[in-house]
């Protein structure tokens, strides 16, 4: 099931997708694995009162999503995989604000990608229909989240709050994940592997999760952000998807 009755009007209808088999890592992009493939560090420009912090487990942040995308892209070409996105040039540094013209999402391929809003939410969901993946309270948010009330309004390294059923961290709070999906002005309702809609109808795309400064009462399964897909956030990275 997507979407809940319980949060923001574009969260709802409530309805149920079927997904084709996906993985998905168990926690967001480290910097480490970042600087390991992109040898760039997009944090390190960031001068705003609002940051993470820098260290190998700690969550990329402040980058875009087409940096997200070409650090798929460069993922797949290590380990010997078709990779996803197609683009006819970058502009900007690479991996560091980039921007990507052309670009195609072939979701035939079996490289890495950023996940649907349909995978992430599902992946968010581990199985429950209750408002927050741990239960319908936040009162314990804080075993499960970095949220504003415990984060002290900075990044967290990865993994260290509990998992939800799959086993995944930090799928709430830490920093928001990009996803493929184009936002919509309207929740989605295609039930069959939904992607969003084909085009930028309001020049963003989605992003998930809540961050290290949002309250612990809004870290709802169904949550949905959104940011420009050039613009860079200090509270925004990802976590990556394949095919199975």
């Amino acid at each position: 099931m997507m979407g809940s009755e319980l949060g923001e009007p574009n969260e709802t209808p409530v309805h149920k997708v079927e997904l084709s088999d996906f993985y998905l890592d168990s926690t967001e992009v480290t910097q480490a694995d970042f600087i390991s493939l992109m040898e760039v560090k997009p944090w390190e420009s960031n001068t705003g009162y609002i940051k993470g912090q820098a260290g190998p487990k700690q969550p990329v942040w402040y980058l875009n999503w087409y940096d997200a995308v070409l650090y798929c892209n460069a993922r797949s070409k290590r380990d010997g995989l078709d990779t996803v996105y197609y683009y006819a040039e970058i502009a900007g540094s690479y991996g560091d604000s980039s921007v990507l013209s052309d670009f195609v999402i072939d979701y035939s391929k079996d490289g890495y990608r950023l996940p649907t809003e349909a995978e992430w939410e599902y992946a968010c969901r581990a199985g429950t229909t209750t408002k927050y993946y741990w239960g319908n309270t936040y009162d314990v948010a804080g075993e499960f989240a970095w949220h504003r009330g415990i984060s002290g309004l900075t990044t967290q390294v990865v993994a260290q709050k509990k998992p939800n059923g799959f086993g995944i961290h930090d799928m709430c709070g830490n920093v928001y994940e990009w996803v493929n999906d184009w936002r919509s002005t309207n929740y989605l309702t295609e039930r069959l592997s939904p992607k969003g809609p084909v085009n930028d109808v309001i020049h963003n795309k989605i992003t998930r999760g809540l961050s290290f400064y949002s309250n612990s009462n809004n870290m709802r399964s169904a949550y949905r952000g959104g940011c420009p897909v050039h613009e860079r956030n200090s509270q925004t990275g990802f976590r990556v998807a394949k095919n199975k």
